[in-house]
């Protein structure tokens, strides 16, 4: 599992995606606290009980090395409403 970006990005409201490098499908979310969320994602795919049947299911077929992280927008006004908008 990779992670792209070029910022400091503990502590870095973003829109991110999760990117299946195998078949180019991927999964959109929005953090408070980018590292933060990373590291929840990790934490439930590894132990297989990701929120996500669709990410689980390929994490589980391709393997931790198939993905990566990527920050596609940093939001500057990080409330979860601002977020949520941004990353719909």
């Amino acid at each position: 599992m990779n992670i792209i970006t070029n910022n400091n990005f503990n502590k870095v409201s973003c829109i991110y995606k999760i990117i299946n490098l195998t078949n180019g499908k991927f999964y959109i979310g929005s953090a408070v606290k980018f590292k933060a969320r990373c590291d929840k994602h990790l934490n439930e795919l590894n132990k297989n009980r990701h929120h996500s049947p669709y990410l689980q299911y390929s994490w589980n077929k391709y393997g931790h090395s198939a993905f990566v992280f990527q920050i596609i927008e940093i939001v500057t006004d990080p409330t979860k409403e601002k977020l949520i908008e941004r990353e719909q």
